[in-house]
């Protein structure tokens, strides 16, 4: 590893092998990545299970900006390709960071909580498919009725948090939906707008092939990990639905 100082910040150069940050560790640095890549990686059980892989452009270390104090690190980075990496002081990022509005402050602020609860989220996915391989679950009092016959389909649908006063309407894919519950894959993105957790409710708006609208109140009952990283699968169990799209949903579903 070879360092270069200046005023502001220390730049680092890491090879292929070498530990950057090392879980439980305790460090205040948050490093931005110039060049090359690096794999985030815990420890469960005496394994490695791999988080994530970033490259430049991407902030790692930042959980001592987001707590706003010192705390052992969550996660071991290591470098797989030559890096090169800019080290900064907290304390440089959280000057600039009152310098803003407080209405951005209040922003960033909303977006930072959203983001540790999904990176929780995502974490707890990869650590119980390394135990058993399955995906993680989260159950709650609203489960799905499996008795339901369910059909697999790949449907537009736009959805909206009951609780959200301004309406915040995001947009996913129903991969499958039976009378009493369905699948919807949306952006893991969308957790940094939203908290997905189980019990939350949504308004939801369903387009099924003939261009029919279904509308309906739904709860999510399990969240999963997508297909990739980048998505979640959210389990849903119908709440309320009028009559008339009852019997649009079951004629598509006998179709």
């Amino acid at each position: 590893m070879k360092t270069n100082n200046s005023s502001a910040m220390v730049r680092l150069e890491y090879a292929p092998g070498d530990l950057i940050i090392k879980e439980g560790d305790f460090g205040i640095s948050i490093y931005a990545i110039i060049s090359g890549k690096v794999e985030i990686f815990v420890n469960s059980d005496k394994q490695e299970i791999k988080v994530a892989t970033q490259g430049p452009g991407d902030l790692i270390g930042g959980m001592s900006f987001i707590s706003g104090n010192t705390a052992p690190r969550t996660a071991s980075v290591r470098a797989i390709e030559n890096c090169v990496i800019e080290a900064w002081h907290p304390v440089i990022i959280r000057n600039a960071y009152q310098k803003m509005p407080a209405i951005f402050k209040l922003i960033a602020g909303q977006a930072i909580k959203r983001l540790v609860r999904m990176n929780t989220i995502v974490l707890k996915f990869k650590k119980k498919e390394a135990t058993n391989g399955t995906a993680y679950k989260t159950s709650v009092k609203h489960k799905e009725n499996r008795k339901y016959y369910r059909k697999k389909v790949n449907l537009k649908c736009f959805y909206q948090p009951l609780d959200n006063p301004k309406r915040i309407t995001l947009e996913g894919r129903v991969i499958d939906i039976s009378r009493g519950g369905l699948h919807i894959e949306v952006s893991a993105l969308n957790a940094v707008i939203l908290s997905y957790m189980p019990g939350d409710e949504f308004m939801l708006n369903i387009y099924l092939a003939d261009n029919q609208e279904l509308k309906m109140t739904a709860a999510i009952s399990n969240l999963d990990q997508g297909v990739n990283e980048d998505s979640i699968r959210l389990g849903m169990s119908f709440i309320n639905m009028i009559n008339e799209d009852k019997k649009h949903l079951g004629f598509f579903l006998i179709q």
